[in-house]
């Protein structure tokens, strides 16, 4: 699959799993895109796993002989349109590929010499965190980028300072 990587600035990544936490994200990286004067890219990596095992489908059950990732594509849009009524704000350019989370964010903001990449955490704990791993804690020791961690319950905006130039930031509740 071929997708356009003609930014006109280095654009902000936000890579999002479809869940409610991911609303936080968009928010976030749209408010950012907006002060900031950049582009957005709105990813997501489409993985099924044993854990996760019908996560689409349930999504879209009136048709479901549709590719994963149509499903989700249609999923990312109505989540896009949830985040903010007035996305004129910012340029917004979303992508759905297929791969393994951690890996795939990656590579997107290499190929995209993302400036930054903004994601929110689910929240996963304990034994649930150590057996299936956290998706964020893998974009962390892959990216050569900066990454904003929105953490359960937090909902930050640019402004407050939390982007400060570090390459993983977490703002403070």
């Amino acid at each position: 699959m071929a997708f356009s990587t003609k930014f006109s600035a280095r654009p902000i990544l936000v890579a999002v799993d479809l869940q409610p936490h991911s609303l936080r994200a968009i928010e976030y990286a749209l408010s950012l895109a907006s002060e900031s004067n950049r582009s957005l890219l709105v990813l997501h990596v489409v993985h099924e796993t044993a854990e996760s095992a019908g996560f689409y489908r349930r999504h879209n059950r009136a048709h479901p002989t549709l590719p994963m990732s149509d499903i989700a594509a249609d999923m990312l849009r109505k989540l896009l349109s949830e985040a903010a009524a007035d996305t004129a704000a910012a340029a917004i350019e979303t992508w759905v590929v297929e791969g393994i989370p951690a890996n795939r964010i990656a590579e997107v903001a290499e190929q995209v010499d993302a400036q930054i990449i903004v994601m929110a955490s689910g929240g996963r704990k304990g034994f649930d965190k150590f057996w299936h791993g956290s998706v964020t804690e893998g974009v962390r020791e892959r990216a050569q980028r900066e990454l904003v961690l929105l953490p359960p319950g937090v909902t930050a905006q640019p402004s407050t300072g939390v982007y400060s130039g570090t390459r993983f930031v977490q703002p403070a509740h």
